[in-house]
């Protein structure tokens, strides 16, 4: 084990921990205890239909490049989920891209190209859900600048995506002042203009954008109705920026299936409003056993209908792979 992945892992104990220290875990049961069988089935199906979104998505997404059903898009991108709740550091996308060049035989950085082109524009719909939570509703001032920084630094990704050829000077001097970066700077610049080309290519840019929308809709009404059936007081717009400060948490490298780093964001928000650190817990821990039930139980689906198995995941060398696409 790497010490990045030890790293990870001892981020999201320290997260753990400081996050029970500071709640009173029988009234977190007593109020988890509130949603009952019922709602816990439908929200799950719930949030199982953004899955048949981002299988539209990334089948738009392929569509200038190969031609991908329906449910081959729908299988392979529950099994990036699928790995991500088992393995660190993201490990899902490096596994999605994998199945999907073996599948297609499509070159590792194109593949994986689309998969990075997926993931930036769900960075792109949290965005414009951060600035329409801005506009909409009263948001507390150190909350604001504490969002603002991973939002700016959002937005200076979302420009190196749409023009990388602008930031090679940026690159020239991180090279030399770090020797030892260069080959993970060219294979950065690599992947996002790869991306960018397939980007680009879109003939279907507003149908992406509206399947994006409908993803991170559902995703929020699952939080919401949570909060509703909890008592806890939040408005849609609430919780579409509760949405981004969770999707920003979740891309701190942490354990697998973002535990700690999941909480911690949902606590953070909960704060900023001064709203009861409790309800934080009991409504970070419904979402995400619901979001950890689905993914689950739609990966191993998934692993059956695409042939693979929980030995030839778990013998699979992902890191090895990441290192064969840098070197592709």
């Amino acid at each position: 084990m790497n010490k990045k992945i030890i790293l990870s892992y001892l981020f999201s104990l320290i997260l753990v921990i400081a996050i029970i220290s500071i709640i009173d875990i029988k009234e977190v049961i007593k109020e988890t205890a509130k949603l009952g069988l019922i709602n816990f089935i439908f929200l799950g199906g719930l949030y199982s239909v953004a899955f048949v979104f981002r299988a539209l998505r990334w089948k738009t997404i392929l569509s200038p490049i190969t031609e991908i059903s329906l449910k081959d898009s729908f299988f392979i991108t529950n099994m990036g989920f699928f790995v991500n709740a088992l393995l660190p550091a993201r490990t899902g996308e490096i596994a999605r891209a994998y199945i999907l060049s073996k599948k297609k035989k499509l070159g590792k950085i194109k593949s994986f190209s689309t998969v990075v082109l997926d993931r930036v524009i769900d960075g792109m719909t949290l965005f414009l859900f951060f600035v329409l939570s801005v506009f909409l509703i009263e948001i507390p001032k150190e909350f604001s600048s504490i969002i603002l920084i991973p939002a700016l630094l959002f937005a200076v990704v979302f420009l190196f995506f749409f023009k990388p050829d602008k930031f090679k000077v940026i690159g020239r001097l991180i090279v030399k002042v770090f020797p030892s970066f260069k080959e993970k700077i060219t294979y950065v610049f690599n992947e996002m203009k790869e991306a960018g080309n397939i980007f680009y290519a879109e003939k279907h840019f507003l149908k992406i954008i509206i399947y994006s929308v409908l993803i991170w809709i559902i995703e929020s009404l699952v939080f919401y109705f949570t909060a509703q059936v909890l008592g806890i007081e939040l408005s849609l717009f609430h919780v579409f920026l509760l949405i981004v400060v969770t999707g920003f948490a979740v891309m701190i490298p942490s354990s697998p299936n973002y535990i700690g780093t999941f909480e911690a964001g949902v606590v953070v928000f909960f704060m900023a409003f001064n709203l009861n650190q409790n309800s934080a817990i009991s409504l970070a821990v419904i979402v995400h056993l619901i979001q950890t039930i689905v993914v689950i139980s739609l990966g191993i689906i998934s692993m059956n209908k695409l042939g693979l198995s929980f030995k030839s995941i778990s013998e699979t060398n992902f890191s090895q792979i990441k290192e064969k696409i840098k070197g592709n």
